[in-house]
């Protein structure tokens, strides 16, 4: 069974013992397998793969596109993993393939769950990445930064947090 078979079991005990098994993993596979484990509801495979070198802003160079954990996480709604991932050193404002940091997903997903339920957007993800110094100004490929985005769809709440940091794009 390789690495990322065994994550997908979310069984600690398996992947310890692929782990104990393996010579060398690699970094691609060790943090494949680290983006596979934010679905995982044992965070101490999470932390087993980061203690056995996966990166955790580890970006493919076979697949670009694909998210590091921290967008992983952010996208599957996983405020635990994202906290134990910042705990370990991922990089807050690391950006998608479009620019597109945690931040931006964030608000987007709840901006948008808002609107599908008619009530005002919850923001434990966003408030989360921006408590832990997410910032709200870098821009994305389309030269949208979180403070523009809120601005434009009307999120006043996110945007009198992020102007209380950030006045001089008020």
């Amino acid at each position: 069974m390789n690495l990322r078979d065994a994550v997908k079991t979310d069984d600690y005990e398996l992947v310890k013992s692929v782990l104990e098994q393996s010579s060398d993993p690699g970094q691609e596979e060790l943090s494949a397998a680290l983006t596979a484990s934010v679905d995982c509801e044992d965070l101490r495979i999470i932390q087993l793969l980061i203690e056995h070198g996966a990166d955790v802003n580890f970006r493919s160079k076979e697949s670009p596109d694909r998210y590091p954990p921290l967008l992983w996480a952010v996208e599957e709604g996983r405020p635990d993993v994202i906290q134990l991932l910042a705990t370990y050193g991922a990089d807050l404002n690391i950006q998608s393939s479009v620019g597109n940091t945690a931040l931006h997903l964030a608000l987007d997903i709840e901006m948008v769950t808002a609107s599908e339920w008619i009530e005002p957007p919850e923001m434990e993800i966003s408030k989360l990445l921006y408590d832990s110094e997410a910032d709200p100004t870098i821009r994305n490929q389309k030269g949208i930064s979180c403070i523009d985005m809120v601005r434009e769809r009307n999120f006043p709440e996110a945007l009198a947090l992020f102007l209380k940091r950030y006045p001089e794009h008020g």
